[in-house]
């Protein structure tokens, strides 16, 4: 990689401010730049949660290729139709 010289990188600097197209931005622009680029989550109706869960299941789970999450969700949703977790130990 080859780097602008002191003297380049000032040329440039300089050159850039005077662009009345491309205004330099403070920090706190840049902060606020940075906050607005991050896209918001769709609002699914799901939460997005860490578990641990075995191996094997996941493993299970993602042989059924694309959309194995949505069928672990289903999976579990159809367990709840018959069982309280509660009574579990």
């Amino acid at each position: 990689m080859i780097l602008p010289t002191p003297e380049e990188d000032a040329a440039i600097t300089a050159a850039a401010a005077d662009d009345p197209d491309n205004p330099v931005l403070s920090d706190d622009e840049w902060d606020e730049a940075r906050l607005r680029a991050v896209r918001p989550e769709p609002d699914t109706g799901k939460d997005r949660v860490a578990v641990r869960l075995s191996e094997q299941v996941v493993q299970r789970f993602r042989a059924t290729g694309s959309g194995w999450q949505g069928r672990m969700d289903a999976a579990l949703q159809d367990w709840l139709k018959h069982h309280k977790p509660e009574q579990l130990p």
